[in-house]
C-alpha cells in the first residue's frame, strides 16, 4: 500500500495549483495525478456527499486513492494538493488517523486580496451577482468566524511543528523557484533542482466582454472543452478563454481600511502559531511580532 508523506492542504486562491504544477516537476517527487482529490473530505455517511457529483468528491474510497499512488517508483516525496482540507476538522481527523507521520504544506494569502480574487472568479463565472461592497463585507464576516489562525491551530494540535511548513501566496508572487527550492528542502528531495516556474497557473481577472466570457462558461458548464473538442480546439479555447481577461480593478483605499479591520482580528496568533511574518499584508491594526516557537501539541484525536 503506498499512500502519500505529504500533503498541501490549502488554502483556496492562493497559488496550490501552481505548487502542484511545480512539485510535478521534480524528479524525486511523485504527485497524484488528480489535483484536489478531496478525498479526506468526503463522508460516506453523509447524504449530501455521496449524492454530489463525482466533480465533486472524485475520490471516495480508500482504495482509489491508493490507485493514484500505483505508479510511484523511487520517488522519495509523495503527495497530493487539496486546498479544502485546511477548514475541514474531518479531514484533518481522517489524515491524522491514515497518515499521522506525514508533511502538511499550507499556504496563506493576504485575506483581503484571497476574498477579492474570490469574488471575480465567482464572477467571470456566473455565478457572482453582488455588488463588491455588499460581497466582500458579507466574506470579510463569514472569514471572522474561522480565521486563518481558527483553520490552523487544530493542526498544530495534532501534528508535530516540524511536519508543517507554512508559505505565502506573495512570496510565491514575488519568487516562487526560491519559495519551492524552500519545500524542496522540507520534503527532503533535491533542493538545488530549479524548476520552470514561468508559466503562470489560474490568473485571474474580469471579463474584458462579457458575452465572450459568457460562451466560455457555457462550454465548461457543460463539460463541451473535456469530451467534444479534439486537443488543438481546447488550446486554441485555453487561448480564447485567457485572453478575455484583464486585471481587476483595486479596491477602494476605504473599503480596504474597513475590510483590514475585521481581518487583522487574530493575525498576531497567527505569527505567534506559525512562526511566520505577516506584516507585508499591510492590515490596518496588526502589531505582529511573530514568535520562534510553535504552539504546544494539546489533545489528539485518538
Amino acid at each position: 500500500m503506498t499512500l502519500p508523506n505529504f500533503l498541501v492542504a490549502g488554502t483556496f486562491k492562493a497559488a496550490t495549483t501552481s505548487i502542484y504544477e511545480y512539485l510535478k516537476q521534480h524528479p524525486q517527487i511523485y504527485m497524484s495525478p488528480i489535483k484536489e482529490t478531496k478525498y479526506f473530505i468526503y463522508e460516506a455517511h453523509n447524504p449530501e456527499h455521496v449524492a454530489a457529483r463525482r466533480l465533486t468528491y472524485p475520490i471516495r474510497t480508500l482504495e482509489a486513492y491508493e490507485k493514484l499512488f500505483s505508479d510511484v517508483k523511487d520517488e522519495i516525496a509523495i503527495g497530493e494538493v487539496s486546498p479544502g482540507y485546511i477548514s475541514s476538522l474531518h479531514a484533518l481527523q481522517q489524515i491524522y488517523r491514515t497518515m499521522p507521520n506525514a508533511k502538511i504544506i499550507f499556504s496563506l494569502r493576504n485575506p483581503i486580496d484571497r476574498a477579492y480574487s474570490g469574488y471575480t472568479m465567482r464572477m467571470r463565472n456566473g455565478y457572482e451577482s453582488r455588488k463588491v461592497q455588499q460581497a466582500m463585507h458579507e466574506e470579510a464576516l463569514k472569514f471572522a468566524e474561522k480565521t486563518y489562525y481558527k483553520q490552523l491551530l487544530p493542526w498544530y494540535e495534532h501534528f508535530a511543528a516540524e511536519q508543517i511548513k507554512v508559505v505565502l501566496f506573495e512570496d510565491m508572487k514575488a519568487d516562487a523557484a526560491h519559495v519551492m527550492q524552500e519545500l524542496y528542502r522540507f520534503l527532503g528531495v533535491d533542493a538545488a533542482f530549479l524548476p520552470d516556474v514561468s508559466y503562470h497557473q489560474n490568473v485571474g481577472g474580469v471579463p474584458k466582454s462579457q458575452l465572450r466570457q459568457s460562451i466560455i462558461n457555457y462550454v465548461r458548464r457543460y463539460r463541451l472543452l473535456r469530451f467534444y473538442l479534439p486537443k488543438g480546439l481546447r488550446v486554441y479555447f485555453s487561448e480564447f478563454a485567457r485572453t478575455n481577461l484583464e486585471k481587476a480593478p483595486p479596491l477602494s483605499a476605504d473599503l480596504r481600511k474597513k475590510l483590514s479591520e475585521i481581518y487583522c482580528k487574530d493575525i498576531d496568533e497567527l505569527s505567534a502559531l506559525t512562526g511566520k511574518d505577516f506584516s507585508s499584508w499591510g492590515l490596518q491594526g496588526m502589531t505582529v511580532t511573530p514568535v520562534s516557537h510553535p504552539a504546544k501539541e494539546l489533545s489528539k484525536i485518538s
